[in-house]
């Protein structure tokens, strides 16, 4: 015949009940001393787990960097733009390139010619700075896109030669892009392939050269077939991004 269970006293089930919350309460405030001990480390965990993925910036979607202001850092003579020429006209110099309107951006003296056995002109634009800069992503606004019609009338880009620091050029072909894409940022190409825990260098120097273009064509009226605007035979950089690297 077997014993009957013996029953827990009221007491003894109180201590069980009280040890087990006393247990959570610690587990609970363990990981709040160890949430705020991590917190300064966050962002680097952040940075850590995009490399780990691979998940790399693009210019649509730049992840986990930081712009640089160019036109700041200008007036406060930590950078300098330099140009081969520029209009000079509201909206057309140098330093349109970095006032995030796509309407407006550094457009070169130079005029395209029509004639098959010409020279393409060779312009160029070039950034320098006090300070290295750890850049990781170009990105640029290819023509006049503040519109259809001005976008079509103007040159655009077709190759860009770009030169970080001291290091060998490379080339770029850059597209005109369809209309409701005008506006689009263009990869510059100077993200090397991923890597895990990869640093980018810091540069001192950024330079673009034009290498030839997309002649801007003229606009017809669609009605009559005259011609409403005839080609700018100017190319305009709306816009040049330089995305870096965060500080730690």
């Amino acid at each position: 015949m077997t014993d009957p269970p013996v029953k827990k006293s009221w007491s003894a089930k109180m201590l069980g009940w009280l040890a087990k919350m006393f247990g959570q309460v610690v587990l609970t405030i363990l990981g709040v001393v160890i949430a705020i001990a991590l917190a300064p480390f966050t962002p680097f965990f952040d940075q850590a787990l995009s490399r780990w993925h691979y998940v790399e910036p693009t210019c649509e979607d730049p992840r986990g960097l930081e712009l640089l202001d160019v036109a700041t850092m200008e007036a406060e003579g930590t950078a300098t733009v330099e140009a081969s020429s520029e209009l000079n006209e509201e909206s057309r110099r140098k330093m349109n390139a970095f006032d995030g309107r796509p309407g407006s951006g550094w457009v070169p003296e130079t005029e395209s010619s029509r004639a098959d056995s010409a020279e393409t002109p060779t312009d160029w634009i070039e950034l320098t700075f006090t300070s290295p800069q750890p850049i990781a992503l170009l990105c640029v606004v290819n023509g006049n896109a503040s519109d259809w019609v001005s976008y079509m009338r103007a040159d655009r880009v077709r190759t860009v030669e770009v030169s970080l620091g001291d290091g060998e050029p490379h080339r770029i072909s850059l597209r005109t892009l369809p209309e409701y894409e005008m506006q689009n940022r263009q990869d510059l190409g100077v993200r090397p392939p991923a890597t895990l825990w990869r640093e980018n260098p810091p540069y001192n120097r950024v330079s673009l050269t034009l290498v030839d273009r997309y002649l801007g064509s003229q606009v017809d009226d669609p009605n009559t077939g005259d011609t409403v605007d005839a080609p700018t035979k100017e190319v305009m950089l709306a816009e040049l991004e330089l995305w870096v690297e965060p500080e730690q």
